[in-house]
């Protein structure tokens, strides 16, 4: 393993822990997102992070694509928070993969 692997690994070691001790509550504070159900609370949540680099974002469903091609991540979205003003590090999956 080199150097940069093992400089990589403890970094995320580190985040991972970090979002362990981060209250979800607090980190979702100020963030401009539209709550899928505002009655719903969110409490000891889990975070589930969906990357995929080759879906148009203008054939979800979620995003008002009329054809029932994302069922599952519509379904996924009935439940969680959907963020309108995600942007990414990178225009290329790896290097925007590693600065999560």
């Amino acid at each position: 393993m080199s150097y940069k692997h093992v400089i990589l690994a403890t970094i995320a070691v580190i985040v991972v822990i970090g979002l362990q001790l981060v209250n979800v509550d607090k980190v979702l504070e100020g963030i401009n997102t539209i709550k899928v159900d505002e009655n719903k609370i969110c409490k000891g949540c889990n975070i589930v992070l969906i990357s995929i680099d080759t879906l148009r974002a203008d054939h979800v469903g979620l995003l008002g694509y009329e054809r029932n091609t994302t069922p599952n991540i519509d379904l996924l979205s009935n439940n969680g928070y959907y963020f309108p003003n995600a942007y990414s590090t990178s225009s290329w999956t790896l290097p925007a993969h590693v600065s999560l």
